[in-house]
């Protein structure tokens, strides 16, 4: 069973956190304007919230109609979340408080990443992070951790990842009983896009698609302004004849043709006077070598490829390029969009418009810790991390 002392707030309240989030300070007659519900009902939501810490009341203050009320606000830097990104050797850790502001961060090396070290190894960087910033295990609200691969988040089970050789792992089940704490796992695309819709450049951007190049080939879709949770891999789509083999099983994938393997493999029989050991000496060499520009027109052409059919799909306003391939410079991103816009339906082409995003590591894991922050201030989660939370009596 999970202890943390939390108590608990009514099932109504993300509506009043995400306010004071999203709109800022407010009296409860300022919440009722905003909400359009009662103050009784106000005063009756924001209690428990004031009770568990989330909320903090100020000075009266008069905010211009009626009679002047106390000033309620997010207990911004007494709520703190962690999150993790886990990479087949590397796990990237961080601790955020309630705006995803990194206040701490570590990253931890692994020699294996069978579930069992990955379980040790967040619980270690955890421990680091906790100390490093004096803060006890009680004070977080939980815990996010982001894995590439498919993910059922309703049954926290991370049921296929490639780079990690794992089938249908209880993951979060592992996780919660090590750290104590209330867990939440996703897909790290996923991750990434819900930090950046709530917290980031994504801001305002209700129908987008954030696309990472990286180790893998990442996809997620924000719709409505929703992280959409698809039941698929955007790197393993279909986009090629090519009978070169993915690190799946399949051949033709999206992986196997414009991911880093093949981008370094392809380098290489360039470069066979001096093999490259890395794909960050192919990105660099893209900014001074033009004989690496028809390696990475190649990949571009495939990515783009893969990226008109889910601009056909999902009508995007905007889509992101984010990830390490982007250390290739606008070469690269430039071309991507070129053969998106070739290939998707004629009648899409000038209705949404290419942003760069270029995000260090840690963003990564911030996006992961989202994954708590969301918990708390959206209404269909709330009712999830009140599950995982058994409180101590009496308090």
């Amino acid at each position: 069973m999970i202890y943390v002392s939390r108590p608990q707030a009514a099932s109504e309240s993300p509506g009043v956190l995400r306010s004071l989030l999203l709109d800022g300070p407010g009296s409860r007659a300022e919440l009722s304007r905003r909400l359009k519900i009662n103050q009784m009902r106000i005063s009756r939501e924001v209690y428990p919230l004031i009770n568990s810490g989330l909320v903090r009341e100020g000075p009266t203050e008069g905010l211009g109609r009626g009679r002047p009320g106390k000033v309620l606000q997010l207990a911004v830097h007494s709520n703190l979340v962690a999150g993790f990104k886990v990479r087949d050797f590397r796990i990237t850790g961080t601790l955020t408080n309630m705006r995803a502001q990194v206040l701490a961060e570590c990253e931890l090396s692994m020699v294996r990443h069978t579930p069992k070290k990955v379980v040790e190894s967040v619980k270690q960087c955890l421990d680091m992070l906790l100390v490093q910033s004096s803060i006890a295990r009680q004070d977080l609200l939980g815990v996010g951790v982001g894995f590439s691969g498919l993910v059922d988040i309703d049954r926290g089970v991370l049921e296929s990842s490639p780079f990690l050789g794992w089938q249908d792992v209880q993951i979060r089940r592992l996780l919660a009983e090590a750290l104590l704490l209330p867990v939440f796992i996703d897909n790290d695309v996923n991750t990434l896009a819900l930090a950046e819709l709530w917290f980031g450049d994504v801001t305002g951007a209700r129908d987008s698609l954030i696309v990472t190049t990286g180790q893998g080939i990442g996809l997620s879709v924000i719709k409505s302004g929703r992280v959409l949770r698809i039941p698929g891999e955007f790197g393993h789509t279909q986009v090629s004849s090519s009978d070169k083999e993915c690190i799946c099983g399949n051949s033709g994938c999206l992986e196997a043709t414009a991911g880093e393997s093949a981008l370094l493999e392809s380098a290489n029989q360039l470069f066979h006077d001096r093999p490259l050991k890395t794909v960050s000496e192919v990105y660099e060499l893209a900014l001074t070598d033009p004989r690496i520009h028809d390696i990475l027109d190649m990949a571009a052409e495939e990515l783009g490829r893969g990226l008109a059919n889910m601009i056909n799909i999902f009508r995007p306003t905007t889509i992101f390029l984010a990830g390490e391939g982007l250390a290739a410079g606008a070469y690269y991103a430039r071309k991507v969009e070129q053969a998106a816009n070739t290939r998707c339906h004629p009648s899409l082409r000038g209705s949404y418009r290419f942003a760069i995003n270029k995000l260090p590591d840690v963003a990564w894991a911030r996006g992961a810790a989202s994954l708590a922050l969301h918990a708390v201030f959206d209404e269909d989660q709330f009712s999830k991390l009140q599950e995982q939370i058994h409180l101590k009596a009496n308090q």
